[in-house]
């Protein structure tokens, strides 16, 4: 594997080129988490207009940097957590730090952001005391724990500049709601989902469990008024785990959680499970809602054993991806996966199967808990990490750097609409190393997280230097291209631009077609067409860039069927 050429500034990773299976990526704005205990990223999304907005955890007990913003310890017994936003080009705008010291378990549990960017956060509290009153701060707003409740999601309205608006408690008296999700649809609605014992409150509607010994579902949308409109309840008489949702092109959802016992049903359909094992044999289920919750479609994927749900992501003919990690041996239609494998299964826009496909094979050693997928509905990023001393996917090897089998390296690969792996990279050092989120910014740029607890990795010539002994460190990074980079039939590994930032010049250095003639194109980062050029002349890689505004840039070489596609800063 070629590895990525960073440079690393106090706090942030400036990322200027990355070289993935033999090509040359131009990426920008890095940030790093630095502290003494362990930090991670859980969740990245963007608004319209860029802005960053992540979740994560750090230890309750150490100060952490979160690239200049100083995180103080909660107190928390495990991790404390924090929800924050940051510009475009990755400077913290307003960080809020989550938790407590002792007597309840507090997290950012998930969180979504409108098309004004309006952030919806759900906040997940734990009591120790069932019945010990609890408040605590949050983004300026006092929320409560009411005594006698038992595990409780709470939802916070915060503005662009980082202030609460509102909070709603979703959990009744003497109740459980937990492992509460938020989607916004593509209408602007909200959907929150999850599980709960008791009863679910979504203001003036209350749902009620069957009474059984095992969870329930619910789906309840609140729409562009902050009202709840309807909230439903679903699953089985047994038990119901964890759902997880993806918006629909036209208003509805795609769903997707898995249960134990006969019969599950969602929106009015029911699927049977052929070998129903009480509290265990878990299937996993998939279905297609309509805006007001009613089922359109209602698939079961089988499994020998423990399952669980899928990563979802809409595809642009109207169906959904499925990536799923094998907790046992599974079947998904007519192809069988052994414990371990990673599979893609697609389904069409009327929950036809279309496809499915082993994408990772067993002896891998790919991540279970950490899965993560993201795409435009044709090109589809998953982020995982591996375990193997070394690994081959599409024809590509990858390499373990811890050096012996159990230390987990990265792993980022890009799948096409049909299910087939197109490239990748992967990164790591002498520890366990993972990817975590990755999100497509509105320029379509891919933003992708991830988390070393290697004491340095070395990426190209630079290495990043884990900040405590025993923990992990985040990074975040920017890459600055349009989407279908990897598709390029450009084979030539090292290729440079410099100076840069340049004043009147700059040359691509590395392994050219000399005397081969070139067409340069030059763009905002837009994509508007700024400059084109057809170079014959030997050499024919130096540019002359001393008309150009200051400012960044796009550049794009092509010779014969090689192209590369570069970033560059006029000064």
């Amino acid at each position: 594997m070629k590895n990525p050429l960073f440079y690393i500034t106090t706090g942030f990773a400036i990322i200027l080129a990355f070289s993935v299976q033999g090509q040359v990526n131009s990426w920008s704005v890095s940030l790093t988490s630095q502290g003494e205990g362990s930090e991670s990223i859980n969740k990245m999304e963007t608004d319209d207009s860029g802005n960053i907005f992540i979740s994560g955890s750090y230890s309750g007990s150490e100060n952490v940097m979160i690239g200049d913003v100083l995180l103080e310890p909660q107190g928390s017994l495990f991790l404390d957590s924090f929800f924050g936003k940051l510009s475009p080009s990755g400077e913290p705008q307003w960080i809020h730090p989550l938790g407590d010291p002792g007597t309840v378990f507090l997290a950012v549990r998930d969180f979504t952001v409108d098309d004004e960017g309006f952030s919806y956060v759900l906040i997940f509290v734990v009591p120790f005391v069932a019945d010990l009153p609890l408040s605590f701060e949050f983004a300026g707003l006092t929320l409560n724990h009411l005594p006698g409740a038992g595990d409780t999601s709470i939802l916070v309205k915060i503005n662009q500049d980082g202030n609460g608006i509102w909070s709603k408690t979703l959990t009744g008296d003497a109740s459980s709601v937990a492992n509460a999700n938020l989607t916004l649809l593509s209408d602007g609605n909200i959907l929150v989902s999850g599980n709960f014992i008791g009863e679910a409150q979504f203001d003036e509607i209350s749902l009620f469990s069957d009474g059984g010994a095992g969870l329930d579902l619910f789906a309840a949308k609140l729409d562009v008024n902050d009202d709840f409109v309807w909230a439903n309840r679903f699953g089985s008489v047994e038990l119901d785990q964890f759902v997880v949702a993806e918006p629909a092109d036209d208003g509805g959802y795609f769903m997707s959680g898995y249960w134990s016992g006969e019969e599950f049903s969602i929106g009015g359909l029911t699927v049977t499970n052929d070998n129903p094992v009480i509290g265990g044999n878990f299937d996993r289920w998939i279905a297609k809602l309509d805006l007001d919750g009613v089922g359109e479609w209602l698939v079961r994927e089988a499994s020998l054993g423990d399952e669980a749900e899928a990563v979802l992501k809409t595809t642009s003919d109207g169906g959904v991806m499925a990536v799923s990690y094998a907790y046992d041996p599974i079947e998904i239609g007519d192809q069988s996966f052994e414990t371990g494998a990673i599979a893609a299964s697609k389904y069409d826009d009327g929950g036809n199967l279309a496809f499915v496909k082993e994408l990772i094979a067993p002896e891998v050693g790919a991540n279970s808990e950490l899965l993560f997928l993201e795409g435009d509905g044709d090109t589809f990023f998953l982020s995982t990490s591996f375990a193997s001393n070394t690994i081959e996917i599409g024809g590509e090897v990858f390499e373990n750097q811890g050096g012996e089998s159990g230390s987990y390296d990265g792993l980022l690969l890009e799948i096409d609409s049909e299910g087939d792996v197109t490239d990748g990279f992967s990164y790591g050092g002498d520890d366990q190393d993972y990817f975590t989120p990755a999100v497509l910014l509105p320029s379509g740029d891919l933003l992708i997280s991830g988390a070393f607890s290697s004491s340095e990795i070395t990426l190209g010539e630079t290495t990043l230097v884990n900040s405590g002994e025993f923990t992990s460190d985040f990074f975040i990074a920017n890459l600055s291209l349009p989407l279908g980079l990897f598709e390029s039939s450009f084979n030539r590994s090292n290729l440079l631009i410099y100076p840069n930032p340049a004043v009147d010049n700059i040359q691509i250095s590395g392994q050219l077609q000399n005397g081969t003639p070139a067409l340069v194109r030059i763009y905002t980062l837009e994509g508007r067409l700024i400059d084109e050029i057809v170079r014959t002349a030997k050499p024919n890689n130096l540019i002359d860039v001393s008309h150009l505004q200051t400012g960044a840039y796009l550049i794009e070489w092509v010779q014969g069927n090689d192209q590369f596609v570069g970033k560059f800063l006029k000064n």
